[in-house]
Parts: C-alpha cells; structure tokens; sequence
C-alpha cells in the first residue's frame, strides 16, 4: 500500500491533449478470484504487452475478472484493486520503469462516468473519499535513453578480442580470462552467402567486478537477483554480416571459476537489452556442468556433474581440459551469454540513494558475498534513486558514476552499506579522471 499513497500523492496530472496522442492498450490481468498477489501467469502478461508496446503509447491494466465484477460489492472492488494495483505498480518498477510512467487511475462507483487519474496533495483527499474501481496506466516513453544513458555507451572496458575461424571443420577458441568456446563444424547458418572460407569471432569477457561495472552491465533477471558466474558476448561475421547458429548446431562455453567452491544451480542466461539495460532470461534448452581443473572438455569423457565424482578420476586421452575449476555449458545462441544461478531470500528491503549533483549518474549495488550487481532506477522527481527488494542484512556497496567520453573525466561517489539499517543514504561525488575511476573500483573489489 505504500507504493499506492506514494502515486497517489506525487504523480502529475494527465492532461486531456496529451491523452489524446497516445495509443492505448487495454488488458484484464488474470488474478485469481479474490486474490492480490502476481502469479508467474500474470508477469508474463505484462512483460508480453510490454515487449510489443511502441515509444509513445500506453497500456492500462484492468484488475478484475467479469465474475468478481459481478458478485463482488463496490467496497471489496475497491479493496482488491487497490491491493493489486500495488503489486503490479512493484513489479513494473522492479522492471525498471520509473514511477513517473506510472499512473493509477479511477472509474468511480457514484454513477459517474467520469474518471480521473493520480495528482497532487490538493486532489489526493477526494480521490480517496470517492472510491472506485482502480486499473493501473503504464506509459512507454523514451526514458530509458535519459536515464540509463551509461549503461549502454559506457562500454570502456577492454576485455575484447578478435578470432578468425574456418567453417567447415571443428575449431577452439581460448579467452585471455580463461573462457574457452568449441565451435562444432559447419554450425553456423550462411543461407544466400557465397564462398563463406573464414568467420570472423568477436570475444568479449566479463568476469571482474571492475569490467562488469565500466560495461555497464548488471547481474539481474526481470525482478529477480541472479548471481553470475561469468559474462561473456561472442559474436560471428562474414563480411560484416552478423552470422547466426544453426537450431541443431549449439556451441560449448568453458566459463572459469576464481570461487573456492562452484556452485550448485547455474544455468545459461541469455542477456537482452530492455529500457537501456541488458536484462538476462534463463535459456530453457542449455544446460551447464561443473568441471573440475584437468578434466576433459568437449568429449564424451567430460561428464562430471558432482564433485563426489572427482576423487580419484584420471585424465587420459587427447583432447582439450580444463585449466581451472569452472562450468561448462552449451547453447544455441550469440550475443551477451551469462552462466548465472537465482539468488533468492524472504526478508526484503528497500534502499534509496541520493548523490549531490545534478550529473546523470549510472547506480549500482555490488554486494559484498554475492557475486551479484544491481541497477537502481529514478525513483523521485528530485533525481532520488531506489533499490527495491533487497535481502535484508546483506553487506554491500553502493557506487555511483557518470564517464564522458569526450573529456575522459569521471564523476564517482560510494558508500557501504548493511541492507536494512537505513532507508536512505547520502552520496558524495567526486570529480576524477578514467583511470582513477579504475583504480578506486579496482580497490573497492
């Protein structure tokens, strides 16, 4: 509920000629009757509408079924949308849509036909006096480009190198941070091009926290933390044409390991980009293996799940090993690929941050024992950030920065936290050049 009175208070007006640019999608959530929590059914739905949404259109989510429009009095229509409206109102933010783009909006039960959307204080107490049947307005605007602009053009880390590999035959490539790919021959689709002798391959590799942060990359699935094992982005070409694999052609990717234990659960994450973030999906067909240093990739001998199955194993053969512990996985995809698993609690808890300048800045929070970063979004029109859902108790560190390109300066501010303590904290930034910034995330983790 307080995200509901927090709308119900900031939120501006709609005003009737900008309603009318606008092109509206309606959509009844499917709840469960008489229920108020989102079920997985329900976040399909709106990532879904969201997804096929166009800059400059809106989506109003109605939240109640036809049964409870006719069974239920007015007073528990109002109850149950308003509870509802606050779930999907969270879930839309988790997402990263800024609650500016939000709205709440009323249909009254007095017989009016009239409706009226979320304002100021001045309109908040005879919203609330006259109670109706509440859906929540979600607009799709270019804010993403305004607010998330270092996530997508900040990408200084150089952790980038160029492989050339032949089509026809099986090829295997090595990362300079260990990440090891086989290509299987013939795996690539070349439909309409001729004479395709050489692929060129772009490897990219994200395991540091220093690349993962100057990439501007994060660690997090819709609304859920995921904890990565490694990133990487692998690309294929021929003559600048972006090369695709074959549905029955999946590549191998060793991603090593720097933890003292590997970790159970991981799974092939593949990274899309959504409101100016890469923003990972679970890859439903891949499957990752925990490999232990010296054993085999890339052949039948390579089965090593459990590391029960470790002790006393010889390696023989020819082949390609493994050089350190990590896991290994195959996929059907290019592009940003994670190894990743879900990170998930039950105590949770917000964190706001705000910085002392007006500088556009990209926020982070890297906890301290999770190998896990999060973005935060605006969270208020004076510039306010905020990190919801939280495992609370957990140490981390709050970071924020802005680069420029053209001056080669940085702006920079961080401060750690214990999640739950406080509700909001206070940076101040400091003016330094790119290789500082490097120096103090380098130090920092």
């Amino acid at each position: 509920m307080k995200i509901l009175a927090l709308l119900l208070i900031l939120t501006p007006l709609f005003h009737v000629a900008q309603k009318n640019t606008f092109t509206t999608t309606h959509a009844n959530l499917s709840f469960d009757y008489y229920k108020k929590d989102l079920t997985d059914v329900i976040k399909s739905e709106i990532d879904s509408i969201w997804d096929i949404m166009k800059n400059g259109s809106e989506a109003e989510f109605h939240l109640l079924s036809k049964e409870e429009k006719k069974k239920l009095p007015n007073n528990q229509k109002y109850k149950l949308t308003t509870m509802r409206a606050d779930s999907v109102l969270a879930y839309l933010h988790r997402k990263r849509i800024a609650p500016k783009y939000t709205q709440l909006k009323t249909k009254y039960f007095e017989g009016s036909r009239k409706t009226q959307c979320t304002s100021s204080n001045a309109s908040y107490r005879p919203i609330t006096q006259r109670k109706g049947e509440i859906s929540v307005v979600v607009e799709k605007d270019t804010y993403s480009r305004k607010y998330f602009h270092q996530s997508e053009n900040s990408m200084l880390s150089s952790t980038c190198n160029e492989f050339i590999i032949y089509p026809d035959t099986e090829q295997v490539i090595y990362g300079n941070q260990g990440t090891v790919v086989h290509f299987p021959a013939n795996c690539f689709s070349t439909q309409g091009l001729a004479d395709v002798n050489e692929i060129e391959i772009t490897l990219c590799e994200y395991y540091t926290m220093e690349d993962i942060l100057l990439s501007g990359l994060t660690t997090a699935s819709a609304d859920r933390i995921i904890e990565t094992g490694g990133t990487i982005y692998i690309e294929a070409r021929y003559k600048k044409k972006i090369l695709h694999l074959k549905t029955d052609h999946p590549i191998e990717i060793f991603f090593p390991s720097e933890m003292d234990e590997l970790k159970n659960g991981m799974k092939p994450f593949e990274g899309k980009s959504r409101d100016g973030l890469i923003d990972w999906d679970i890859e439903s067909n891949g499957d990752v293996k925990k490999i232990k240093e010296g054993a085999q990739l890339f052949g039948e001998e390579q089965d090593v799940e459990d590391s029960s199955d470790w002790e006393g194993e010889e390696m023989f053969g020819e082949g390609y090993y493994a050089e350190a512990d990590g896991y290994l996985m195959k996929v059907g995809k290019m592009g940003f690929i994670n190894c990743d698993r879900f990170y998930d609690f039950v105590v949770k808890t917000d964190l706001i941050v705000s910085v002392d300048t007006d500088v556009k800045m990209s926020y982070r929070l890297v906890f301290d024992d999770i190998k896990s970063v999060l973005p935060g979004y605006e969270y208020s029109p004076e510039g306010d950030m905020k990190f919801p859902d939280l495992p609370k108790g957990k140490k981390a560190t709050i970071i924020a920065y802005s680069i420029s390109k053209k001056t080669k300066q940085a702006q920079f501010a961080y401060a750690p936290v214990k999640l739950g303590e406080q509700k909001k904290v206070y940076l101040i930034s400091k003016s330094m050049s790119v290789s500082d910034l490097q120096k103090q995330l380098s130090a920092l983790f």
